[in-house]
């Protein structure tokens, strides 16, 4: 970089020449600058240009500069990550439940599992106890406390659960989570709200993939919530036009839309949560 010293100010005849000299040359810098950002502009690729460029020998490349290895990149598998993030899981039949109330009234639901199957965890004990927050009212009022991360289960049905365990937790209602729940309707798997849950062919790596079908199975289970003696019905909007409509400009309507009837059998879905076992 060029450095000019400004003119003394004092003696305007002495110094008009180094004035001159000193704007031509601040002149020349911007008009050069602008043909330099012109030109970048003009030669510069756009992202989607830069993208299609980029070939599978420039990401070995990249990975090359980071490390001494390069390393594949994996897709995910959901299976293994949801058995990994359990301490239990198990399938079982709600045997019972109660309530009880701590001192400030707060109710409780306790809820009373009996196991057929533990995927995974030991469980010495043939059954299982889930204390969780929420129930009716101590009062009799009609009241009842809804808490969002309760799970409300029904005597007689059966469920697959995903638990974390904190058995050192002093409060009895925190030491066992339900992480994620399946419901077992006539040995195949559903959602809480009666969704499907579809388990794709093994592809490449031998890896399975989970889907959600698009409607939901027509029993009354998947729509009721029983708290006690308090029966909730829960209503499910139809697909709106807007996405509807969004759907068929992207081209998604192309593609089959699965049926709950598609859902996945518990003892298959059983399997490919623990590896090793064959399918």
């Amino acid at each position: 970089m060029r450095c000019f010293n400004l003119p003394d100010l004092a003696a305007p005849e002495r110094n008009l020449a180094s004035v001159k000299t000193l704007l031509r040359v601040l002149i020349g810098l911007v008009i050069c600058g602008a043909y330099a950002q012109a030109g970048n502009e003009q030669f510069e690729l756009s992202p989607e240009q830069r993208d299609a460029a980029f070939s599978a020998q420039d990401a070995a490349r990249e990975a090359q500069a980071w490390s001494t290895q390069a390393l594949e990149r994996n897709t995910s598998d959901a299976l293994s990550q949801l058995a990994a993030d359990a301490d239990l899981i198990f399938r079982g039949r709600v045997e019972s439940q109660s309530f009880e109330y701590d001192s400030a009234g707060t109710p409780f639901t306790r809820t009373e599992f009996v196991l057929a199957d533990v995927v995974k965890g030991e469980r010495s004990a043939a059954q299982f106890t889930l204390l969780q927050e929420g129930g009716p009212s101590q009062s009799g009022d009609g009241r009842v406390l809804l808490v969002s991360n309760s799970r409300h289960f029904a005597v007689g049905e059966e469920e697959l659960l995903f638990v974390e365990l904190h058995p050192a937790e002093f409060r009895a209602d925190r030491r066992a989570a339900v992480q994620h729940r399946f419901r077992i309707y006539q040995e195949r798997l559903y959602t809480e709200d009666g969704q499907g849950v579809i388990l794709s062919q093994a592809h490449e790596r031998g890896q399975r993939r989970l889907e959600l079908s698009a409607d939901r199975h027509p029993a009354p289970r998947f729509s009721r919530i029983q708290i006690g003696e308090h029966t909730l019905t829960k209503r499910f909007q139809p697909e709106k036009p807007a996405r509807r409509a969004a759907a068929l400009a992207s081209g998604e309507h192309k593609k089959p839309r699965r049926s709950y009837r598609d859902s996945v059998d518990v003892a298959t879905f059983a399997r490919a949560l623990q590896p090793g076992r064959d399918e």
